[in-house]
């Protein structure tokens, strides 16, 4: 089960894990759900051009690929969290997402939150 999460490529697939899983064990843990929820994370990370995300206490850095990085998003993100945002634009562009709470639900929202945005 957790191969055919960390494998999937679309939302669909992302359902038919879903159905399986379902099917086969009725109701799913949250850790399942997590690791549902990274995935779909991972598949946004690629569209939006971020190669590594790291939690560090409070916060979330996001990684962007320097070649593909738009300055534009800078602005809309800013607009968005204000003082909770801090960006670098060294070789490899980040941008520090600081957060009220680390409880793990509220994390993979914020970030899917923040990958709808960017």
């Amino acid at each position: 089960m957790y191969q055919n999460i960390a494998l999937a490529k679309t939302e669909e697939d992302i359902a038919d894990v879903i159905d399986e899983a379902t099917d086969r064990y009725g109701t799913m843990p949250k850790e399942v759900e997590n690791l549902i929820e990274i995935a779909r994370i991972k598949m946004l990370c690629k569209e939006k051009n971020i190669f590594k995300i790291t939690q560090r206490m409070n916060n979330i850095v996001f990684y962007f690929d320097p070649k593909l990085f738009n300055m534009d998003v800078v602005d809309t993100l800013v607009k968005e969290y204000k003082d909770n945002l801090r960006f670098s634009a060294g070789t490899e562009p980040y941008i520090t997402l600081k957060l009220k709470d680390n409880n793990s639900r509220v994390i993979l929202a914020e970030t899917k939150k923040f990958l709808s945005i960017v």
